[in-house]
């Protein structure tokens, strides 16, 4: 039986690739056992997101010159040739995740499509509580672990209390990352310069 590498593994062959397009062929041609969506972007304002399962990937694609200039995405699939097909079903629907994105782009999207999206208007977007406590900036609440629309003797993984752990803003063009500890609102953020692989083991 052949070894398949997990999930999290596909981030870093692509990290370690030595271009753009060597690293969408390894993601693409790498044995995978569960689904998960990776965001690949470059300096270069090309983006791609996949979704990915064991056996097909979806993909939504971006650019600076697109209609809309950006990509968003939380966890659930929405490629429309996943929502129009029935072979593959999600089997932990609903949730916040289903409005989160949506959430975000009521954030950013006027400024976005006239060209002057900053990063101070993308970490106020993500400061939004539409939905609260289950909001984009998500604060602590327990979730239901009884009720209708728990089944007896299943419980829920996503049950227990969850909130917003870290806000991560990564801008390529300036190769800096912006990191706030806990939810958005709370946190003060601070800025990290990114630093080529070659570069870091000078």
């Amino acid at each position: 039986m052949p070894v398949i590498p997990p999930s999290s593994a596909l981030r870093r062959l692509f990290l370690e690739s030595p271009s753009y397009a060597d690293g969408l062929k390894r993601v693409a041609r790498t044995p995978r056992h569960v689904s998960c969506n990776l965001m690949l972007t470059t300096a270069d304002n090309m983006g791609i997101c996949l979704e990915i399962t064991p056996r097909i990937i979806f993909r939504i694609s971006g650019s600076a010159g697109s209609d809309t200039p950006y990509i968003l995405h939380s966890n659930h699939f929405k490629t429309q040739s996943f929502l129009c097909q029935s072979e593959i079903q999600d089997t932990l629907a609903g949730g916040s995740s289903w409005y989160r994105a949506d959430r975000l782009e009521v954030g950013i999207r006027r400024k976005a499509l006239i060209g002057f999206l900053t990063e101070s208007d993308i970490m106020n977007a993500f400061k939004d509580h539409a939905g609260y406590p289950h909001s984009l900036c998500e604060h602590s609440a327990r979730k239901a672990t009884e009720g209708p629309f728990v089944q007896p003797g299943c419980p829920n993984p996503y049950s227990g209390s969850t909130c917003t752990v870290s806000c991560v803003i990564y801008n390529l063009t300036k190769r800096s990352i912006k990191v706030c500890k806990g939810p958005p609102c709370r946190g003060n953020f601070q800025e990290f310069a990114l630093k080529r692989a070659f570069e870091s083991r000078r």
